[in-house]
């Protein structure tokens, strides 16, 4: 639900094509608790997090050079369907509980392919609630 401020409201998929930060107030990351991990390059890049006690999508845009990758990350957070989460809190699940005990091969064909065939969560029209940085190294906890 979007909440009342003197902003307009900014879609995730609106982000996505402008990349304007602008639009959207900055939030203290203090207490933002990555719990999965979508996309990852040298850092986070979208995945769920939860923060005052919602669950929000993060999500991080630097450029079309990826080998090109900043120390800090600006993430915006968007308003995500329940559903979404559930998903995503059951792939970390299944990841964790994966393990390293089976070959890469096989980790690959029962997890990490499947994994992927699932694609990233179609959200663009979430409301964002801000942008925030993360550290590039942050992981899930």
């Amino acid at each position: 639900m979007w909440r009342m401020t003197t902003r307009p409201p900014v879609r995730l998929g609106e982000w996505r094509v402008h990349h304007d930060f602008s639009a959207l107030p900055r939030l203290d990351p203090a207490g933002m608790q990555v719990r999965t991990v979508r996309e990852y390059w040298d850092g986070l890049f979208s995945g769920i997090l939860e923060y005052q006690g919602e669950w929000y999508w993060y999500e991080t845009f630097f450029g079309e050079d990826r080998d090109v990758v900043p120390e800090a990350r600006r993430f915006v957070l968007a308003e995500v369907p329940e559903a979404v989460v559930l998903e995503e809190l059951e792939w970390e699940r299944v990841f964790r509980a994966s393990g390293v005990s089976v070959s890469p091969e096989r980790w690959h064909a029962e997890v990490y392919g499947p994994y992927l065939a699932s694609g990233v969560p179609e959200l663009g029209e979430a409301l964002l609630i801000g942008w925030c940085f993360l550290m590039a190294g942050e992981r899930a906890q």
